[in-house]
């Protein structure tokens, strides 16, 4: 008979989520250093969608008993939902975000994030870490639950490692969905790479999980899919177990696919009660006029304020910045809130595929080089400043005091001029050179103990090579890194370089570090053991 591990048992079982709800508030320690967690500015557009679509769901019961007017009859807050930009919110988060703050606050939010991060990093530990779940038994892989799991203490140390020097306690209570793009990158290569060793409910937790978090931003999701390139190389190259692999990609994909529908339900019941389509704002064609190519191509074209396009309105203004295209009001500055007219934005956004086409045609080298260009700096972006804001920035503002920002920022009398002040206690520029110091120790860790002799050894067995211990972990920290630089991409090349877009999920490489060094060990030279335990002995 197979053993059982001792974390089966009930008191396992209540010291790991002890443990999880200890990394959870690991997690949270910058809000508690800082009084509050972190707004932002499109924090209330989430809440409002969030509103709304719990208005919605409040007609449900009516709509199941027959009542066909409960679905089609707009709700309160339909006329506030902006149809030329709301499309590119997730209502999904948005909910998550209403529910939990009407029932506890910002503080609530927080937490549950905090609290899905936490028990994310716990279950890539434990799966990453788990010392002998390569060995099979009579052929067959050993079950999940009979597998020696590392020490708890090491999931509270890769945790608190994490708090102290990454990014990932700013984002958790950060009120934005950007912590989730980390999130999925981990429930990727735990379903991908070590999805034989979860359990049935822990599988479909993790897929809840990445669901919602493929839900909250559409570049988690297009990052997972260029990342199925190099994954697929990896696996094949190491021979991992094709049914394996395939049942990994197929709970992603189903994840993807819950994700979209979720989307499109509330698109879908927005439609139905006001007759209008959700709309994107012109991401694109914003970048390829801040990039350069759209400048000329617009120069090129235009040939009078609508002809051909609506953005030929726009000559007067620089577009040189992406955001001042989309955002700024002043028409000698910006271009779409510019035309202050919802007909004109959404002929804009119907504009804009013809428009970015003809741009990159017109100038394809240009494109590519600015991409690329975009690619490597957002790269190297990692501050947490967004995170970082002080609210003053919100109640002072003439149009950001009357929204709901003011009423989710706990204690804001604190805030005001005359007040104690509210301003983060972290600086910017140390935490950020903190932060890549950290990333730096990380890689150069990395990169030694993946050299060593034992890991060589295990890398280059062709025989069986997912057989061996350090490969599955190779593997998985291969993949990490990949998602890092293609996420990057991702945002570079679509949105340009903003920091939060990297920042938010660079805690995933000192996590991978720290895998390495649960799992594999540190290797320390012979000479380095025997004096260590000289001194042990000494001290004993």
């Amino acid at each position: 008979m197979t053993a059982v591990s001792p974390r089966r048992s009930p008191l396992g079982r209540l010291r790991a989520i002890g443990c999880v709800l200890i990394g959870a508030l690991m997690l949270m320690s910058t809000a508690f250093a800082d009084g509050r967690p972190s707004v932002f500015f499109d924090t209330d557009g989430y809440y409002l969608m969030g509103e709304n679509a719990a208005q919605a769901i409040k007609r449900l019961p009516a709509a199941l008993m027959g009542d066909h007017k409960a679905m089609t009859t707009p709700v309160s807050d339909d006329d506030q939902i902006d149809v030329t930009i709301m499309g590119a919110r997730s209502a999904l988060y948005g909910l998550f975000l209403f529910v939990l703050d009407k029932l506890a606050g910002v503080w609530l939010v927080a937490a549950a994030q905090a609290l899905i991060g936490a028990w994310t990093v716990y279950m890539l530990w434990k799966v990453a870490a788990s010392r002998e779940s390569e060995r099979v038994a009579g052929g067959k892989p050993v079950p999940p639950f009979s597998q020696p799991a590392p020490p708890l203490w090491t999931y509270l140390a890769l945790t608190a490692g994490l708090a102290a020097g990454s990014t990932l306690p700013f984002f958790a209570t950060f009120i934005m969905p950007d912590v989730f793009a980390g999130v999925a990158a981990a429930g990727f290569v735990v379903l991908t790479v070590f999805g034989a060793r979860l359990s049935r409910l822990e599988t479909a937790g993790m897929v809840l999980v990445l669901t919602f978090a493929y839900a909250t931003h559409a570049t988690h999701t297009l990052t997972a899919l260029a990342t199925v390139v190099p994954a697929t190389l990896l696996f094949w190259w190491f021979k991992a177990p094709r049914d394996q692999v395939l049942r990994g990609y197929a709970l992603v994909l189903l994840a993807m696919v819950l994700a979209v529908l979720s989307g499109w339900a509330y698109e879908g019941a927005f439609a139905l009660r006001t007759g209008m389509k959700l709309h994107h704002p012109p991401f694109l064609m914003a970048r390829v006029l801040a990039d350069g190519p759209g400048r000329e191509y617009m120069r090129k074209v235009c040939k009078g304020p609508d002809t051909p396009y609506v953005i030929c309105r726009a000559t007067r203004a620089p577009l040189t910045r992406s955001d001042d295209i989309l955002w700024e009001e002043s028409p000698l500055i910006g271009a779409f809130n510019a035309l202050k007219s919802p007909e004109l934005q959404l002929r804009m956004e119907a504009e804009e595929g013809a428009f970015v086409k003809g741009a990159v045609l017109n100038d394809p080298l240009g494109q590519f080089k600015a991409s690329m260009e975009n690619w490597a700096d957002q790269l190297s972006r990692i501050s947490v400043h967004d995170p970082l804001r002080d609210p003053r920035q919100f109640l002072a503002n003439e149009y950001w005091k009357t929204t709901r920002l003011v009423d989710m920022i706990p204690h804001p009398e604190q805030c005001k001029p005359i007040g104690p002040g509210c301003k983060p206690p972290f600086d910017m520029g140390l935490t950020k050179h903190w932060h890549e110091l950290v990333m730096a120790l990380a890689a150069l860790f990395a990169a030694w103990r993946l050299s060593r002799a034992d890991v060589r050894a295990d890398l280059m067995d062709r025989a069986a090579p997912w057989a061996r211990p350090a490969v599955p972990l190779t593997v998985a920290v291969a993949i990490l890194a990949a998602m890092l630089v293609l996420n990057a991409g991702v945002c570079g090349v679509i949105s340009g370089a903003f920091s939060r877009y990297q920042a938010r999920i660079v805690w995933i490489w000192p996590a991978s570090a720290g895998l390495i060094a649960i799992r594999l060990g540190l290797a320390l030279p012979d000479r380095l053991k025997g004096r260590l335990r000289h001194r042990g002995t000494q001290a004993a």
